[in-house]
């Protein structure tokens, strides 16, 4: 494949794009920078989506970031930098398109 066959679906994504398999509340962001999603509030915690991000199912972080670990505060992961390997995936029962992290192919 040349270069320009591949996609870049981050920078291309609707902002806030949620699309994602079962699951919305607990998930992971792609993003092109680092960013920290969930902090801490008076009333427990607050989630602020970055965009542009694909929105991705929460196991993914655990799965693929190199060296995954906890925020500081507690309330979520610390952004881990990398080039990830996305596809639009649907869901059989519910067709449900959403993204799924396959891979990650640095660091």
């Amino acid at each position: 494949m040349t270069s320009s066959e591949f996609a870049d679906p981050v920078s291309r994504a609707e902002p806030n794009d949620t699309r994602d398999a079962p699951g919305r509340c607990f998930g992971a962001w792609v993003t092109p920078t680092e960013v920290q999603v969930a902090t801490r509030t008076a009333d427990g915690f607050g989630v602020r989506p970055p965009s542009p991000a694909l929105f991705v199912p929460h196991t993914a972080y655990a799965d693929f970031a190199p060296d995954p670990a906890w925020a500081t505060a507690g309330v979520s992961y610390q952004p881990r930098l990398g080039t990830y390997v996305v596809r639009l995936d649907t869901d059989p029962v519910s067709g449900e398109r959403g993204w799924e992290l396959i891979g990650r192919l640095a660091p």
